[in-house]
């Protein structure tokens, strides 16, 4: 196993997307209400607009032989 750590503080198409679109999710999920949601999304594009961004993801690749 590999862990391939993303970290991003320019807010790129990617984090754009993460931040458009996972937290319906958790609406769908009834983990976070539709306000809070929209909420949290303008107050990271807020930070991302002032230079304040932080992102980071960690994957992990596995492979596995037979």
């Amino acid at each position: 196993m590999v862990p391939l750590p993303l970290v991003d503080t320019t807010f790129s198409s990617y984090f754009q997307f993460v931040v458009d679109h996972y937290p319906h999710r958790a609406v769908e999920d009834g983990v976070l209400s539709a306000e809070k949601a929209e909420a949290w999304r303008q107050d990271v594009r807020q930070r991302a607009a002032a230079g304040r961004f932080f992102g980071s993801l960690s994957y992990f690749a596995v492979v596995g032989v037979k």
